[in-house]
């Protein structure tokens, strides 16, 4: 029904538009801040993650959760922020909390 019915596929078009704002809202906010720390990110572009060089990502990650701030240590050596489900208002300051956590 989504996908066939014209009104209901349009209203879903409208939510990706939406959704892809929000993103791309937090990623630039995040960059912008990430860029004055010095804190380096992996090339982005676009999408739900972003992903940091990060020389002990899991201690990073238990350093960052004492704070209330979640990332995801996906590699001994890199850490990935999900602007997909960060509220905006949280993304301010994160990446200085990132870099001070290093």
């Amino acid at each position: 029904e989504l996908l066939t019915n014209p009104e209901t596929f349009a209203d879903l078009k409208q939510e990706v538009r939406t959704n892809k704002e929000i993103v791309t809202k937090r990623a630039s906010i995040f960059l912008k801040e990430a860029k004055e720390e010095g804190l380096v990110t992996y090339p982005y572009s676009f999408g739900f993650f972003i992903s940091i060089p990060c020389p002990d990502a899991l201690k990073t990650s238990l350093t960052l959760q004492k704070k209330n701030i979640f990332l995801a240590p996906v590699a001994s050596d890199c850490l990935r922020v999900s602007l997909s489900c960060l509220p905006t208002e949280e993304v301010p300051g994160l990446a200085h909390e990132i870099k001070v956590a290093q």
